[in-house]
């Protein structure tokens, strides 16, 4: 983030127009970012294919997708530690409480929209934020 690259990744997630004005090329940065998300995602694949010695289209359902997405929400995205945070206490969540599926889910639920609503940055970024202004 600190570097040319992050800061000009930064102002297009701000602002594109301002990003474009101040001389930044919007589809060149654009198509880096999804190249380098792709890049990472075929060698995260390739790794699970060798890890588990077998892999199918159905192998990875939308279900887990939604999961990862809970899981960077409830901790926040501005860390690397908040989507780590957010692994733990949703993988943790189901172990300490023994519930069905349709209840888990309905927890699951509630946990999300109250992070979303009370901590929009995540437990992790709130708690850095009021670290910050103490």
């Amino acid at each position: 983030m600190r570097s040319w690259i992050g800061r000009c990744f930064a102002a297009i997630r701000l602002n594109e127009d301002l990003a474009q004005t101040l001389g930044i090329d919007i589809f060149r940065y654009k198509l880096l970012s999804f190249t380098l998300a792709n890049m990472l995602a075929a060698i995260a694949g390739s790794l699970y294919a060798f890890y588990t010695g077998y892999i199918e289209p159905n192998y990875l359902s939308i279900n887990q997708s939604l999961d990862i997405i809970a899981m960077v929400l409830l901790g926040g995205r501005s860390s690397i530690m908040g989507p780590i945070a957010g692994a733990f206490v949703l993988t943790g969540l189901p172990h300490v409480i023994n519930l069905s599926g349709e209840a888990r889910a309905i927890l699951y639920g509630l946990v999300l929209i109250l992070t979303i609503l009370v901590l929009p940055q995540g437990v992790i970024g709130t708690l850095a934020s009021w670290r910050r202004a103490a």
